[in-house]
């Protein structure tokens, strides 16, 4: 039921998060050292060039006022020009290409940048995870809450289908559209239908419970007959019917004319229906349907991760039928109808889900 593998998309685990962010540490404190290096060798050739002019310029001022004639101002000239010389080489010396800091600076936002994307990849998939492990244990609380009415329903004989469907629902309904999900500002149904002839003797799919977002009275939901819609479709096939998205080109219209109406093309995108299959007649008995305005919310595919949104349907239709069981059996003692329904139904033991190490 529950398909994991918990790695990121670019396939590095937690230990080569940390790996990049030592790499940037380590580049971030090479690129510290040198602008320190530099600063300080910059001040101090400024510091003696300054010295130097303010120096030299005093000479050359005294220089100016001299009594020794033409031979004292060779003298001063040689002497500036050997001064000059050493600046000159001061300046050589202190005055270095900076591409070596700039190409390991270019280095450290690489790296920041690499860690930071892989860091957010990380974050989300640990997200996703976590809110895969809430929608399965939603769905255990559901077939608990669920398992409970079925428990009552045995106890008490004489109790119909549709109220006892109709109580299921209603007592697992939090967890069944978590389970399933959906969130608040997605529309969206979850419908149980019973198959039964109409007037003429043809099967079609009336709704015995529901939970949707526009609420509609029972008595006036569509009635879906044997291969017209989705739900149409799974009943005379007698297997699930999942259906990503219903506006992909190849899926073809699923209403009839006559059931179609304005909203559908986008109050129903998402579409999947489960057979409600009792013992082992391979007619079902009826169809759970459900669904959403949002493409791809039911989907079969293999690879997904976690629990698949249309294994909760599976899981109420499962319990449908205990509950259709429950009600057709004939009258019985309460220990006996509890062993019933602990052959029924086996304990459910969430499955064990793999997770890399958080940061």
């Amino acid at each position: 039921m529950v398909q994991r593998t918990y790695q990121k998309d670019g396939g590095e685990s937690a230990s080569d998060i940390s790996e990049g962010r030592s790499r940037l540490d380590k580049l971030a404190d090479e690129v510290a050292e040198a602008s320190d290096n530099r600063s300080h060798l910059q001040a101090r050739g400024s510091r003696a060039v300054k010295f130097a002019l303010l120096f030299f310029s005093m000479i050359a001022t005294a220089a100016q006022f001299s009594p020794f004639g033409l031979a004292g101002w060779g003298a001063v000239g040689v002497a500036s020009a050997m001064a000059c010389l050493g600046l000159g080489a001061l300046l050589l010396f202190t005055e270095n290409d900076a591409s070596t800091e700039l190409a390991t600076a270019r280095r450290a936002i690489e790296a920041a940048r690499a860690v930071a994307e892989d860091g957010g990849k990380y974050v989300l998939e640990n997200d996703r995870f976590d809110m895969e492990v809430r929608r399965l244990a939603e769905l255990h609380h559901a077939l608990k809450l669920m398992r409970e009415v079925a428990e009552n329903t045995l106890l008490r004989p004489g109790q119909q289908v549709v109220e006892a469907v109709t109580l299921m629902m209603r007592a697992a309904q939090r967890s069944l559209l978590l389970s399933l999900g959906f969130d608040r500002f997605e529309h969206y149904t979850l419908c149980v239908y019973v198959a039964e002839s109409d007037q003429v003797g043809k099967t079609e799919l009336r709704a015995i419970a529901h939970i949707r977002t526009v609420d509609c009275p029972l008595e006036k939901a569509r009635r879906w007959p044997i291969g017209v819609g989705v739900a149409g479709a799974a009943l005379a096939r007698g297997h699930e019917v999942v259906v990503p998205d219903v506006r992909a080109s190849g899926v073809g219209s699923l209403y009839g004319a006559h059931l179609q109406k304005p909203a559908d093309d986008e109050r129903y995108v998402s579409i999947a229906a489960v057979p409600v299959l009792i013992g082992s007649n391979p007619a079902p008995w009826g169809i759970v349907c459900a669904t959403s305005d949002r493409a791809g919310r039911f989907d079969t595919i293999a690879t997904r991760t976690g629990v698949q949104t249309v294994e909760a349907l599976r899981a109420l239709a499962g319990m449908v039928a205990l509950a259709v069981s429950a009600t057709s059996r004939p009258a019985n003692s309460a220990s006996e109808s509890l062993k019933v329904l602990a052959a029924v139904q086996a304990p459910v033991e969430p499955p064990a889900l793999e997770k890399g190490p958080r940061q």
